[in-house]
């Protein structure tokens, strides 16, 4: 005949494998984090991405108008009629108000900021 265990050491055996094995979880989680951070930090010191890569794919360029309008801006910089950051605070403004579709907010932002400056594009 086979014994039945009572439900509440069912549920002390559960709470003491949780209970061992959660820091362990999150140990684990931290270093992956940690780990994931390492990673990020070499890959921008080894291949950072050029101006024009960064503002195509950041901002999701998809016309030609778009490629056509970065380019104009990454020469604008290189000749440095424009100041790079100008170009950076207004990426970061339209990437952190319009994730879904940040570039026409970023061209007008830099338009505008441009011109407060006396540079026209």
């Amino acid at each position: 005949m086979r014994r039945m265990c009572p439900v509440w050491s069912r549920w002390l055996m559960l709470a003491v494998f949780f209970a061992l094995a959660f820091p362990t979880w999150l140990d684990h989680s931290a270093h992956a984090q940690q780990t994931r951070r390492k990673r990020i930090r070499v890959s921008q010191n080894v291949g950072a991405p050029t101006l024009k890569d960064a503002l195509e794919k950041g901002l999701r360029a998809r016309r030609p108008v778009e490629f056509a309008f970065v380019a104009q801006v990454v020469a604008a910089v290189e000749m440095g009629v424009l100041p790079l950051d100008v170009v950076n605070s207004a990426f970061l403004w339209a990437r952190q108000t319009h994730p879904r579709l940040p570039f026409p907010y970023f061209q007008r932002a830099l338009i505008v900021l441009a011109a407060r400056r006396g540079i026209r594009l």
